[in-house]
């Protein structure tokens, strides 16, 4: 995105004017005006790499957002289907024969699901 120009006022920014409207105030600008610059100078650094760490999750909402204008719930729903890890591992599982058919025989010991309770009684 370089030669691109964007522009966003983050939270931390915001919180950061905000302190330095609150130190004007109460006249202690002068006192913590190096601190503030300081902070705000390594928070605009970090900032230039937001877009790349933050890539997936950006492209997951704008999937979204085109997704839901141009295809309604329905596409929104199956959209999300696609980042879905159960699904996922649904997928695998459907893919590998073997292990489908264990399963349905009732081998191996995915019946252990949790830490059920021994002796549970419902006449307590």
């Amino acid at each position: 995105m370089s030669g691109k120009d964007y522009s966003y006022v983050s939270k931390a920014e915001k919180a950061l004017d905000d302190l330095k409207t609150e130190a004007e105030k109460e006249n202690k600008l002068d006192a913590v005006s190096s601190e503030l610059e300081a902070l705000k100078s390594k928070m605009l650094s970090s900032k230039k790499n937001d877009l790349i760490s933050h890539k997936i999750e950006i492209r997951k909402l704008l999937e979204t957002q085109i997704i839901s204008r141009y295809y309604q719930e329905k596409g929104k729903v199956e959209q999300a289907f696609q980042y879905d890890r159960e699904i996922a591992q649904a997928k695998v599982l459907f893919s590998n024969q073997t292990q489908l058919l264990a399963i349905l025989r009732g081998d191996g010991s995915y019946k252990n699901i949790g830490n059920p309770l021994k002796n549970t009684s419902f006449n307590n």
